[in-house]
């Protein structure tokens, strides 16, 4: 296989030469036919590679309407051979294309490859092999477009020398033969004029013999015989020997083609004269390049560390060029790049789905066999059905379970589909300011499931980017995952080389290069719109084959870096101008059906083309978007206010008949329109929509603007009680004192009297007034209210009473209002507050230590939430499965459920849930000793917190950080996170968490040897965790004072305490508090000098600690052995337990922060074999 042939299908062979095959093929990902060339087997060596490679350069920035287009390149590692794509001409060899045609046509075609050699000629191009088959031709309709094509002998006209030889003998100029004479840019015009003089000899009948003859060896019966006598005329000039007596340029030949056949024709295409400009292929951005070349230089890019490369800055600074430069590199070492372009943030998952289809174009029933049958349905409709790509109705419609099993089941098969290639991806993400929520989700997966793959991503510097791009972007910085680079403008020099690539044969000096500078700031896009205006004014000029500046009347109109575009603008036809229009108020890639409705049913072709001519709009998908967004920014300040309302009026209209854009678009133009009624109906939907999918955020900000726009009071109800709900979802409980508020003024109704009461409950609980919040509630309780409160909402009441209550460790008086709650819900058919009810009596049981009872509630509560489809339900006991399987050292269980809760929670929001889930990740990789892993997430937490008013989930961090600091050795980090947590319990209503706090300052003291006063401090903890202590909570106690008694030679009452214990501990599922036993009582038996019975103890705890990979316990428990037992053990045993010590501390040593580790060794439980 000799190209790529998972993008490429071939077809049929459509010519084949000395030096390479040219296939018909359809280009799978741009769903186009093209023809691909690649270079045939037996002329494979480095310079025709070269060769190749060259021409397809040349051709990529030679963009010319009469020069054949070239799409992609690419490199075979298996063949190594390079292809590249080009248009596909279905008609080529210009002799055959005209011999019936009549004179008229003759002229035009011969205009159209005349425009093609000034193009080319301007630019310091010679072609050097034109002859008929090097010609394509496009019909459409009535008319067509010659295509001048194989550049493969081209040479920059400064690289001619008189040795230079090249070309097709039969049209080969005759100073090419010689050694002597000079040689330039006329010999195409010499093999123009043979191509048109065989076809002119042809016609008339006159046959050829030779393989290369001269005009003057036809005889004169041989001229009489053509009819032809004005084009040969012309003809006899062009194939002129002598130099001299030769037209010297296109445009001589077109001026006596005008004066001949009486027309007007222009050398310059028809659509501008700025067609002329030619864009080089790279300039200024070369130390950036060699950066990204750098890490293509091992093809291993799994050993990649950080796989994200982001390229951001200004709108036009060059993101765009310099990606694709390192494209066209990456392809041509052999890479698979796959490209998608971030369109809109409200098109869900449409990033993901065009990355998906690049990897599989075609659907592949085999590899979906083990996938769910809905899901296989909506990647068929989404991906390979000829439905609109990306309809935004198809995701918007589904609620929130089908869309989160959907990117579980999506993420694995990309994956799948990246592993079962052994070819290296990179993916390539433009425009990343604009991607939606979804497809961010889908890039986070790959955090933690690593691929064989490197991700660039561009995006905007100069705009304000919603949370979760920032968020994903911090996410990234924060894991280490990412390198940035940051484009800034170009400089003077940059715009100097610029200028002498763009203009190589110039007369144009150093003022105007301060000119361009000035006027442009450095920007690209800038740079190369003003060099489009100057030709079009033409202050740029060609005079004789040279570029030249018409100096000091160029201030007229380029004071204001805007008029730049606003005269490219204003220079187009009125129906483009028009398409620009609405193009830039409908903001996202917009279809040719759409641009025409909205121009009432006008054919738009030619008003297209001519926008993609001038780079001012790209293709895509079958859609068209602007190729930057400063000229959408320009044609939106050239709008008149009154001009904007009727041009958002016909966008939404259409928009409601065809439904190419989403609810809240369609929405906000009949909201610019002044149309409310239409607005109001059109967020309604998307206000539903949203709703369902769990996009809070989104939710708040429509429900906000529906309020203004309803008076309806049942429902600007309806909207305030949903947007409470979202905030206390997204953790923002202190923006709702204003909604309770307003909602408290409206004309309430039975369920508003109980809504408000909970709302202000929750608001005061998140706020850390728990005991207000309490008193609320139980206020609903008593004896003169609970006869009045409906009966049908008393198991709502009883479960918050039951919630707040579990929350403070208050465990009898919650297992009280729960029990009440499943009493008055004993009659009813389940439903989601069943699942409520099994959620949190589960957590009661948990927190006793039932863990079997908690898991059998939680799997019940799991099977209600997925049968109604709640996804933040769903991932309360994904959350619920990862406690648990912390609890019982089944790691892999724990992390795949915490990871399901963290996609769920991020794709609703709930950063409260969300921070919780990544903090039992922490804990999960603290007490496996993970510790380099823990601080990440650590890191992470802190970000989501920043976000949120949630003082509760703050003292869980700060007392989790401090636990960290603590097993890290540092003492005064550990404090100082402690006394943030205490302030922050102590000035608010959670007493529970003063507790928690007091704890772990008598476990600091342990720690720092202070064993007085730990003791002192923790016989008030145990007192108070009598009251409100949970099963944990109360065996830590326990523990930590039999430590203290060990310390204090106590070791009656340790032994004593320990087999009390002995039971609890040891019946229970709870391995890693086995392990602390075990080590507990090795200690106390050690130093009371039984020493046999000590190390079997300390070795059932190593035995235990290395089967559930708890890796700092097991150091710990083998610290325990050296240090007491040491002189007891034989000396293959001491062998054995040294050799042990030293694996397990290099296996630390991988996951441990460096910077800390002497002072973790001189912890009193590992100083022993620091030293080892």
């Amino acid at each position: 296989m000799s190209f790529d042939r998972k993008r490429y299908v071939e077809l049929k062979v459509l010519g084949t030469g000395g030096f390479s095959t040219v296939y018909l093929c359809r280009d799978l990902f741009e769903n186009r036919t093209v023809a691909l060339k690649v270079i045939k087997t037996g002329k494979l060596n480095k310079k025709n590679l070269t060769r190749l490679q060259d021409e397809f350069f040349l051709l990529n920035s030679l963009r010319h309407r009469n020069l054949v287009d070239v799409f992609d390149i690419g490199y075979n590692l298996d063949t190594n051979t390079i292809y590249y794509t080009m248009e596909y001409c279905e008609k080529v060899n210009i002799i055959k294309y005209l011999i019936t045609k009549d004179e008229e046509t003759i002229i035009k075609a011969l205009v159209q490859i005349l425009r093609a050699l000034h193009f080319i000629h301007s630019h310091d191009i010679v072609h050097f092999d034109i002859k008929p088959e090097n010609f394509g031709i496009i019909e459409d309709n009535l008319d067509f477009t010659v295509k001048l094509m194989d550049f493969g002998l081209f040479l920059p006209i400064s690289q001619i020398s008189k040795t230079s030889m090249r070309g097709t003998i039969f049209y080969m100029a005759p100073e090419l033969f010689s050694k002597e004479m000079e040689k330039d840019h006329r010999v195409d015009l010499y093999s123009l004029g043979m191509v048109f003089l065989k076809l002119l000899l042809i016609r008339n009948g006159i046959n050829l013999d030779q393989k290369y003859f001269d005009i003057e060896t036809l005889k004169k019966e041989q001229i009489d015989k053509i009819k032809e006598k004005r084009l040969f005329k012309i003809i006899k000039k062009l194939v002129a020997k002598k130099l001299s007596e030769r037209y010297f340029s296109a445009v001589e030949v077109l001026n006596d083609i005008n004066d001949i056949y009486k027309h007007y024709f222009s050398i310059l295409p028809p659509r501008g004269k700025e067609e002329l400009f030619f864009e080089p292929r790279f300039v200024g951005r070369n130390n950036e390049l060699n950066f990204l070349k750098a890490f293509l230089v091992s093809l291993e890019v799994e050993k990649h560390k950080k796989p994200f490369i982001l390229i951001k800055g200004e709108s036009g600074i060059g993101k765009s060029r310099l990606m694709n430069e390192f494209r066209l590199h990456a392809q041509l070492q052999g890479f698979r790049v796959r490209k998608a372009y971030a369109l809109s943030r409200e098109r869900i998952f449409h990033v993901a789905i065009q990355l998906f289809k690049k990897l599989m174009p075609v659907f592949r029933p085999e590899f979906f066999k083990d996938v769910d049958k809905d899901i296989i349905s909506i990647i068929h409709h989404a991906i390979y059905s000829d439905a609109p790509v990306f309809s935004p109705v198809l995701f918007e419609s589904m609620d929130g379970e089908i869309l989160s099993k959907f990117l579980y089941n999506f993420v694995d098969m990309f994956k799948k589909l990246v592993d079962d290639n052994s070819e290296i991806f990179i993916f390539f993400i433009e425009d990343f300011q604009n991607i939606d929520e979804f497809s961010i989700q889908f890039l986070r997966a790959f955090l933690s499931k690593k691929i064989n793959a490197l991700w660039l991503i561009n995006y905007r510097s100069d705009v304000q980017l919603p949370d979760y791009i920032n968020g994903f972007i911090e996410e990234l910085e924060n894991a280490d995952l990412s390198q940035t680079i940051e484009l800034k403008a170009l400089t003077k020099e940059d715009i100097a080389e610029l200028i002498k690539a763009s203009f190589p044969k110039a007369f144009l000096g150093y003022k105007f290069v301060d000119f361009v500078y000035d006027r442009t700031a450095g920007n690209p896009l800038l740079v190369a719109e003003l060099f489009k205006t100057l030709i079009s004014k033409e202050i740029l000029y060609i005079e004789n084959g040279i570029w030249k500046f018409k100096e000091g009347s160029e201030v007229e109109f380029a004071d204001k870096l805007d008029s730049i575009f606003a005269y490219r603008i204003n220079s187009l036809p009125e129906k483009a101008i028009e398409i620009l229009k609405y193009m830039a108020l409908i903001e996202e890639p917009v279809s040719e059906q759409f641009l025409e409705r909205v121009l009432d049913g006008k054919d738009i072709y030619d008003e297209v083309g001519t926008l993609i001519e001038k780079r001012m709009i790209v293709s895509f998908s079958r859609k068209y978007m602007f190729a930057h967004s400063k000229l959408r920014e320009s044609v939106i300040s050239m709008l008149k206010q009154g001009e904007i309302s009727r041009l958002y009026s016909k966008i939404a209209k259409v928009n409601e008949d065809l439904g190419e854009f989403s609810f809240e678009k369609t929405a906000k133009w009949y909201l610019m329109a002044d149309n409310k009624e239409k607005a109001k109906q059109f967020y309604k939907l998307a206000f539903e929509n949203y709703a369902g999918t769990y996009k809070n955020e989104k939710v708040i900000e429509i429900g906000n603007i529906l309020l203004d726009l309803c008076d309806n009071i049942k429902e600007k109800k309806f909207y305030l009680k949903t947007i409470v709900r979202m905030n206390f979802y997204l953790g923002k409980a202190l923006e709702n004192e204003r909604y309770i508020n307003k909602l408290k003024e409206l004309p309430l109704e039975e369920r508003d009297r109980i809504d408000i009461p909970f709302y202000e409950a929750e608001f005061l609980a998140k706020t850390g007034k728990v005991e207000e919040a309490l008193n609320i509630l139980y206020g609903l309780v008593s004896e003169d209210k609970i006869k009045l409160f409906p009966v049908k909402y008393l198991h709502e009441l009883y479960i918050k009473i039951g919630t707040l209550l579990l929350r403070e460790g208050i465990l009898d008086q919650a297992r009280l209002f729960f029990g009440l709650a499943e009493s008055v819900m004993k009659e009813r058919q389940p439903g989601r507050e069943f699942g409520t009810l099994y959620q949190f009596s589960g957590f009661l049981d948990y927190v006793d230590g039932n863990l079997k009872t908690a898991y059998s509630k939680w799997e019940k509560a799991y099977e209600i939430y997925k049968e109604t489809s709640f996804l933040p339900g769903i991932a309360g006991t994904f959350l619920n499965f990862g406690r648990y399987y912390i609890a019982k050292c089944d790691w892999q269980n724990a992390v795949k459920y915490l990871d399901n809760a963290i996609e769920i929670l991020s794709n609703i929001g709930n950063i409260s849930q969300l921070a919780d889930a990544f903090l039992l990740k922490v804990k999960s990789a603290r007490i496996k000793g993970d510790f380099l892993l823990a601080g990440k997430l650590l890191d992470k937490v802190d970000n989501l917190l920043n976000t949120i008013d949630d003082k509760s989930a703050l003292i869980r961090f700060n007392i989790e950080k401090a636990v960290y600091y603590m097993e890290l050795g540092q003492w005064a980090d550990a404090e100082n996170y402690l006394i943030v947590a205490g302030t922050m319990a102590n000035t608010s209503d959670f007493k529970k968490s003063q507790i928690v706090v007091s704890f772990y300052e008598s476990l600091l003291d342990y720690y720092r040897g202070d064993f007085k006063h730990a003791y002192q401090e923790l016989m008030a903890v145990k007192q108070s965790f009598e009251a409100v202590g949970s099963f944990y909570e109360k065996i830590y106690c326990e523990l930590l004072k039999i430590a203290l008694d060990i310390e204090k030679n106590n070791f009656l009452d340790a032994e004593g305490n320990l087999e009390q214990l002995e039971d609890i501990i040891l019946d229970s599922d709870i391995n890693y508090l086995k392990v602390y036993y075990y080590i507990l009582y090795g200690n106390l038996i050690a130093k009371d000098g039984r020493k046999e019975e000590a190390y079997r103890k300390l070795h059932l705890a190593l035995a235990l600690a290395r089967k559930n990979n708890l890796l700092l316990l097991s150091l710990i428990s083998l610290n325990s052995i050296f240090r007491e037992l040491y002189t007891f053990l034989n000396d293959d045993t001491k062998e054995l337990i040294v050799n042990e010590i030293k694996v397990l501390k290099n296996e630390l040593l991988s996951k441990f922060p460096k910077i800390y580790i002497n002072d973790f060794f001189n912890r009193r439980e590992l100083s022993a074999i620091k030293h080892l």
